[in-house]
C-alpha cells in the first residue's frame, strides 16, 4: 500500500508544464543556445548541463553588469524555464545580482533520493567556471 501512494503522489507531486513552455534552439550565427519563443538578450546564457548519468538539466544563467554576489535559484517542479524566464531576469536585475536559475527538485534518472544534491553539485561546480 505505501509503494502504490508513494506512487501516486510523485505524479502529483512533480509534474513538469506539459507541453513545456518553451523550446531550446541553437541560434545559426552564434551556435548560443535560446529559449524560444522569447528574444535573446546578451546578459542571459542558457545551458545544458550534464549529470554524471548523462541526463541533461536546463539552467539559465543571467548577468547583471553591477552584481558583486550570485544567486542560485532552485525552482520547483511544477514549472520551467520558460515559466521562470522573466521572474530570473528582473530579479536580477532588482537585486543587482547574477542569477543562476535551474530546476532542483525532482527526478534525475528516476531517482528521488539523490536528485537535488546531484544537481545542487553540478549548479556549484558549473558556477566556479564563470
Amino acid at each position: 500500500m505505501g509503494g502504490m501512494t508513494s506512487s501516486v503522489a510523485a505524479k502529483l507531486a512533480f509534474f513538469p508544464p506539459s507541453p513545456p513552455s518553451y523550446k531550446v534552439v541553437t541560434d545559426k550565427v552564434t551556435g548560443l543556445l535560446l529559449l524560444a519563443p522569447f528574444p535573446h538578450r546578451e546578459n542571459v546564457e542558457i545551458h545544458k548541463l550534464q549529470t554524471r548519468r548523462g541526463t541533461e538539466i536546463m539552467a539559465m544563467y543571467v548577468r547583471h553588469p553591477m552584481a558583486n554576489s550570485m544567486m542560485i535559484y532552485s525552482h520547483g517542479n511544477a514549472a520551467d524555464l520558460g515559466q521562470m524566464y522573466e521572474l530570473f531576469i528582473e530579479l536580477s536585475i532588482h537585486l543587482k545580482v547574477n542569477l543562476m536559475g535551474y530546476k532542483g527538485v525532482g527526478r534525475v534518472d528516476g531517482e528521488l533520493g539523490k536528485a537535488t544534491s546531484q544537481l545542487d553539485q553540478l549548479v556549484y561546480e558549473f558556477i566556479q567556471l564563470v
